[in-house]
This record gives structure tokens, C-alpha cells and sequence, in this order.
């Protein structure tokens, strides 16, 4: 790929950058189908950050459950 020849920061700078114009005022959301509220909780913790919230959305209606979470990182890491 062409994208190879560039130097690595490079990569990682245009990659930051892409990443922030395209969330830009958009909140960043995760779609957890059929997961239990223990584990979505556990593998926030594992990946460093912390539920600040949960809200029942009634968005599945009546029939099923539905949870909105509100997550923070703890501490950055990068990434790459």
C-alpha cells in the first residue's frame, strides 16, 4: 500500500487527525447488543475507563431492556 511509504508518525498523525474530523460534534457511541450489564461494565474497567451512568432508554421497547451508558477514560494510552 502507498500508505506504507510514509513514516510511521506520519501515519499515526493523519490517522489522529481523520479520527477527529470525523467525530467532530458527534458523540461517540457503541452499539452492545445482548451483553449483560456486569460485563459491559467489566470490559470498560479492563480497557482503563470508568461507567459514569447508566440509564434505562426504554429503546428496545417493552419487551426487552435497554441501557445507555455514559464512559470516561481514567487515563490516556496510546493507542498505536
Amino acid at each position: 500500500m502507498l500508505s506504507r511509504l510514509a513514516p510511521r508518525w506520519a501515519r499515526r498523525a493523519w490517522s489522529r487527525w481523520k479520527a477527529g474530523r470525523l467525530l467532530e460534534g458527534a458523540p461517540a457511541e457503541m452499539a452492545m447488543y445482548w451483553v449483560r450489564r456486569p460485563r459491559v461494565e467489566a470490559a470498560v474497567r479492563r480497557a482503563g475507563g470508568a461507567v459514569r451512568r447508566v440509564v434505562e432508554d426504554g429503546g428496545c421497547g417493552r419487551e426487552y431492556r435497554s441501557l445507555r451508558y455514559w464512559v470516561t477514560r481514567d487515563s490516556p494510552r496510546d493507542e498505536y
